[in-house]
């Protein structure tokens, strides 16, 4: 679970590095942090599935 965490925090900082030098266009920011939101949001509600059934690894 910590390796997929990790993942999709890196894989959000690499989209927020690339996303905010290349245009200050909001409208596209505030999509991307809109969908990254989005897949924090199912991973937490798993994570606390999971916490829910104590299961610590599959």
């Amino acid at each position: 679970m910590k390796a997929l965490a990790i993942s999709v925090f890196s894989k959000c900082a690499n989209l927020l590095r690339t996303a905010v030098p290349e245009s200050f266009n909001t409208v596209k920011i505030y999509g991307e942090f809109k969908r990254r939101n989005k897949v924090s949001d199912i991973f937490f509600q798993y994570q606390s599935f999971q916490d829910s059934l104590n299961i610590d690894e599959f």
